[in-house]
This record gives structure tokens, sequence and C-alpha cells, in this order.
């Protein structure tokens, strides 16, 4: 799940959420339309904060733009380490 798709559900605000994960609202709305990059720490803060919902795979391969279409990509087969844990994109 996004972030976006996240922070859209019922009774789930970017202010409560922000707070959460120890950002501004106004990281949390960059890092929800992929205008910030971010952290590891932050992803962990997110994943966490979400119990898992919104995956570090979303975060970090959401916004990626394919450089050959221009499109995005999410689930390609790519592997991305994070801290360890190995994370299918």
């Amino acid at each position: 799940m996004t972030l976006d798709d996240y922070l859209s559900q019922p009774g789930i605000t970017a202010t409560d959420f922000a707070a959460k994960v120890d950002l501004t609202e106004a990281s949390v709305s960059r890092i929800r339309k992929g205008q910030q990059n971010i952290s590891r720490d932050v992803i962990r803060r997110i994943v966490a904060a979400s119990g898992g919902a919104v995956t570090a795979d979303e975060l970090v391969f959401d916004h990626v733009a394919d450089d050959t279409t221009g499109e995005a990509v999410g689930s390609s087969g790519k592997i991305a380490e994070i801290s360890g844990a190995q994370v299918s994109a």
C-alpha cells in the first residue's frame, strides 16, 4: 500500500501520522507525492507507524521512473537492500 493510499483511509490524518513518525506534515506531504528523498530511518518509522501497511517497497520504488519509458515502476522483480533486509520491488 502506498503512503497516499494509507493516509486516504478514514480516521487516519496526515497530521497525526506526521507526529507518529516525528516529521512535519509538510515532509509527509512531499513523501506522499514522491517529491522528497527519505532515509532508511524514515522508511523504518513509516513502515512501523503504519503497522506494515505501507511497505518499504512502495516507499522506495513507487515514484521511480523507468529510464526507458518514463513510467513509474514498482513490481519489476528488482531487489533492494534496506538495512540488511531484502525487499522485492
